[in-house]
């Protein structure tokens, strides 16, 4: 994970995620619209808190993993292993 994907994702995010995922992980970076990591971060469970989402390739796999904060804390609440592309249209998104 480079420097640039650091300022897009922010260093708070960024700190998260690498703290989370495998040390020899490596997030995935989307190329469409504009060469973005596979990062999301949104109230995903509807508790008024933002959770952090990614994917991320490791040993040839694909993972995605869904983190939560608990009062100052992060910890992972899912990581699920795709095959390949499903882990991308996991949304359903047909142009992805």
């Amino acid at each position: 994970m480079g420097e640039t994907n650091m300022k897009r994702i922010g260093t708070k995010h960024w700190s998260v995620i690498k703290s989370l995922i495998p040390p020899t992980a490596e997030l995935v970076v989307m190329p469409k619209p504009h060469d973005q990591p596979a990062v999301i971060v949104a109230d995903l469970d509807g508790d008024d808190h933002q959770e952090t989402a990614c994917v991320y390739r490791n040993q040839g796999e694909m993972y995605v993993m869904i983190a939560k904060q608990d009062e100052n804390r992060w910890h992972p609440i899912g990581n699920f292993k795709g095959q390949g592309y499903t882990v991308f249209r996991i949304n359903g998104c047909s142009h992805c």
